[in-house]
């Protein structure tokens, strides 16, 4: 499974890419040392970013083991890829998905896709390495950077949710242009994809924090009472 969240930093559009790696999945790729190779298609499914990291067996023979790697691009339409292959027997495993980076506007809005969390502890994060020099003389970010979120007790949801989880958390990153002293009120609803049913609930802001022109949010939503089936959660800032 793999996500791509794009967000901006000093009005800069940034993507970070993020995969879950299960020893199960992986079982068969899992050698001596492997590598991890993050790609960024364009639309015309030309290569504009290529990231190679190697990696000990011993740091993927674990469970929740998640891999992140961010990049700075134009805004535009991506196809990202991350691929894990052992170096002696070249077998591998791939996953792959698409994202928006939008353009940022003149003055007013951008709400970006949310960092939604489940229950889990002990998660470990192995970060992509930066390639250019750019990129390798900025600060080294890291998820919580991005995403700030008690990772001792939440890990990322990249998945399916686990049937009797009550609720989730959520990261938002929310940025305004030309508005002085902006407040944010957010919330949201889900809708079942079969029925096409609106679901309200009510969001708590746990935390909030600002950097730059940049809202951070971490908000609590509640999905107990959600049946089983598919569903799209939709965000709303104001």
């Amino acid at each position: 499974p793999l996500i791509v969240l794009p967000y901006s930093v000093k009005e800069k559009s940034h993507l970070v890419v993020l995969t879950k790696i299960t020893t199960e999945r992986i079982k068969e790729v899992l050698g001596r040392k492997v590598e991890i190779v993050t790609l960024f298609f364009d639309r015309q499914d030309n290569i504009v970013e290529l990231k190679r990291d190697e990696v000990s067996a011993f740091k993927l023979a674990r469970d929740n083991v998640y891999f992140y790697s961010s990049s700075i691009l134009s805004p535009g339409e991506y196809n990202c890829g991350v691929v894990i292959r052992n170096l002696d027997t070249g077998k591998g495993a791939t996953a792959s998905s698409s994202v928006i980076a939008p353009e940022s506007p003149d003055s007013g809005i951008i709400l970006y896709p949310p960092l939604l969390l489940i229950p889990e502890k002990n998660a470990f994060y192995l970060k992509g390495s930066a390639t250019g020099k750019k990129e390798k003389q900025r600060k080294k970010i890291s998820l919580l950077d991005i995403y700030p979120f008690p990772y001792t007790q939440y890990s990322p949801l990249v998945e399916g949710l686990n049937q009797g989880t009550s609720k989730l958390l959520t990261v938002v990153r929310c940025s305004t242009f030309k508005i002085e002293q902006p407040e944010i009120l957010l919330s949201g609803h889900f809708v079942h994809l079969s029925s096409g049913k609106k679901i309200p609930f009510s969001l708590s802001v746990l935390n909030q924090s600002r950097e730059e022109n940049t809202e951070i949010f971490l908000a609590e939503i509640p999905v107990g009472e959600l049946k089983l089936g598919k569903y799209s959660l939709h965000l709303v800032a104001e």
